[in-house]
């Protein structure tokens, strides 16, 4: 079971995106904050809460770079 965000670890990255160029290390409380669907994917059984592991495909690193540079600007 997937710990609720409440309780997740804030010290560093806990969601690991990866995409069809490379990867990165995210807070997934920031995914989840801004998007109801991130949310429910990190929050239930789904196996990318279960892993901490999210797939992309068809995106790019540079483009998911600058979607949670501006979701880090927002949540502050």
């Amino acid at each position: 079971m997937v710990d609720p965000p409440s309780k997740r670890a804030r010290a560093g990255p806990d969601l690991k995106i990866i995409l069809d160029d490379g990867e990165l290390e995210v807070h997934a409380l920031i995914l989840e904050l801004a998007s109801p669907v991130f949310a429910s994917m990190l929050s239930s059984d789904m196996k990318e809460g279960s892993e901490n592991l999210v797939r992309l495909p068809g995106k790019i690193k540079t483009q998911f770079q600058t979607f949670y540079k501006a979701l880090q600007l927002y949540s502050m």
